[in-house]
């Protein structure tokens, strides 16, 4: 597909080089699972692993903290890094213009209301300090039982943390794809995702801004499933956890960060917040964080055949502070969840 200013259109985009493009795509998102289990397995083998030893020192062998407690503890202020302290960076950027070379077009119908915005927030703020470590909390029995370790006795070898953190992403990704794709289905669509996809375009507050059975199913259980079934190390469930939610805020965070220094040492997630901004502009295909599903179940054919991550990034990035251009409203997005998936 030749590359234009604006989207090209359908018709400029023969299957052949469709089905060429997305398997690119696919073979991509496959490279990005290696290449961040990679970075993740190299941080606990490197200062992760002591300073969540020493962490553990402190607090539960000399002040006595019950592992449990440290365990909530832990992984709510890891969760409130990101509700609280980044998403308010992103909303802070956003307002004082700062790294508008990045920001994504946004016309006055994908800008959030201050009502919306306002119950994003308040929602951010309760799950962050209520629910996560209540959650926390009732999931540390279960994460024990399947053989989780809290005491820092033995460093998880390079290859074991690299294999876990491959497949925590990997069974992430299959299962958010599918619980996403059915909360697109018409008899669910209204009643559950609806909420999240008030945001037409998307801002860090709306990263978990979800119906309470689309937080358990889509948001949480996959990001859970697999540490705490194969009994991983806290140490490593916490970077874990710091790479997946990292993820969530930038992908909706309405920047592309993907020519920034950072971005091109493959350290940021420039590609994937493209991905997930046309899905909520367009509300259909690209239901997985990656392109790894959409590409091998064809929910990626719409975003591929309208040219794909860098056609969409041109566009919005060209036409950002511009109202003009490609608006559409809401029925007819929600039209495209009239149909079965």
């Amino acid at each position: 597909c030749r590359r234009l200013p604006s989207l090209p259109s359908r018709s400029s985009c023969p299957m052949s080089a469709v089905g060429s493009s997305t398997s690119k795509e696919v073979l991509w998102s496959l490279f990005d699972v290696l290449k961040g289990s990679c970075l993740c397995a190299l941080f606990v083998l490197g200062g992760g692993w002591q300073l969540y030893a020493e962490t553990h020192r402190q607090l539960v062998t000399l002040r006595q903290w019950d592992p449990r407690f440290f365990f909530m503890v832990s992984i709510t202020l890891l969760h409130a890094l990101f509700s609280l302290v980044l998403s308010p960076f992103f909303m802070l950027c956003d307002h004082l213009g700062w790294f508008s070379a990045y920001k994504l077009h946004r016309s006055e119908r994908m800008r959030p209301t201050r009502g919306l915005m306002v119950e994003a927030l308040v929602e951010a703020v309760l799950g962050t300090l209520v629910i996560t470590p209540f959650a926390a909390w009732a999931l540390y029995p279960t994460f024990v039982k399947f053989g989780g370790e809290v005491m820092p006795v033995v460093r998880p070898p390079f290859v074991q943390s690299w294999v876990d953190f491959c497949l925590s992403e990997l069974t992430n990704q299959f299962l958010f794809y599918w619980f996403h794709r059915i909360f697109h289905h018409r008899s669910l669509y209204k009643a559950i995702h609806k909420k999240h996809h008030r945001f037409v375009g998307t801002v860090a507050p709306a990263s978990e801004f979800a119906h309470p059975l689309e937080a358990i199913f889509a948001n949480t259980l996959p990001v859970i499933l697999y540490s705490v079934v194969r009994g991983v190390h806290l140490c490593v469930f916490l970077v874990w956890l710091f790479w997946r939610v990292e993820e969530t805020y930038e992908a909706h965070s309405g920047f592309c960060f993907s020519d920034s220094f950072l971005g091109r040492l493959g350290l940021l997630n420039g590609r994937k917040a493209v991905l997930h901004d046309w899905h909520h502009t367009e509300n259909r295909g690209n239901y997985g964080t990656g392109m790894i599903f959409d590409g091998l179940f064809g929910t990626a054919e719409p975003f591929m055949k309208a040219g794909g991550w860098k056609a969409y990034k041109e566009r919005a990035l060209n036409q950002r502070g511009s109202a003009s251009g490609g608006d559409h409203h809401d029925t007819g997005r929600d039209k495209e969840n009239g149909k079965s998936k």
